[in-house]
């Protein structure tokens, strides 16, 4: 019996130390460096002066090289638009976004054994386009200040493919071109895309 229950126990501690590697050896793992494209859809879940409503964007960025396969960081250029209907009847009817964004990001995977798993995080600044249609007063253009802070997952079924889940949160400043006027404002985003490596 203690024959049996040592070789149960040697056993147990053999397939603890190889399962890991097994495992990890049999996922493919995603570049650990280099570019990454990507595309992502937005819901806007609140803006103050604003409707909810649904955007999209670009993005680039690329990996910098890192000691450890597990965490890597890297900076990334944002492209979005929103078509945003206004929250104020008879005042401001619609407004059109586009903002680009340069960002740094940061991303650990999310189970050390399955590197297809990973969280991000990041944030940075640029600037935001915007065009105005305000009843009574028409509709004007112009460019400010803008940033945003994110986080979320990502999951690569394939190692240079990957899904894409996080949420944003995307802050502007004062828009004005003399007759149209929209104060600073910030939205809560959920971002939803997929991610391309090279």
């Amino acid at each position: 019996m203690t024959r049996v229950f040592s070789r149960c126990f040697v056993s147990a501690i053999l397939l603890a130390l190889i399962w890991p590697a097994q495992a990890e050896a049999a996922v493919a793992k995603p570049p650990s460096t280099g570019w990454h494209l990507g595309a992502s859809v937005f819901h806007i879940s609140r803006m103050d002066d604003w409707k909810n409503d649904i955007g999209y964007g670009a993005r680039l960025g690329y990996w910098f090289p890192s000691r450890d396969y597990g965490t890597r960081h890297g900076p990334q250029l944002d492209v979005t638009h929103f078509s945003l209907d206004g929250d104020q009847p008879g005042i401001i009817s619609d407004i059109d976004l586009t903002a680009v964004l340069f960002s740094y990001q940061f991303e650990v995977l999310f189970i050390p054994t399955d590197p297809r798993w990973s969280l991000y995080a990041g944030g940075g600044g640029g600037v935001v386009r915007g065009k105005v249609t305000q009843v009574g007063f028409g509709s004007g253009s112009d460019t400010a200040g803008a940033a945003q802070l994110m986080a979320g997952f990502e999951f690569h079924p394939f190692p240079h493919f990957g899904l894409r889940a996080g949420y944003r949160h995307f802050w502007f400043d004062n828009l004005s071109d003399g007759a149209v006027n929209v104060n600073s404002d910030s939205a809560s985003q959920i971002e939803v895309g997929v991610t391309i490596r090279f």
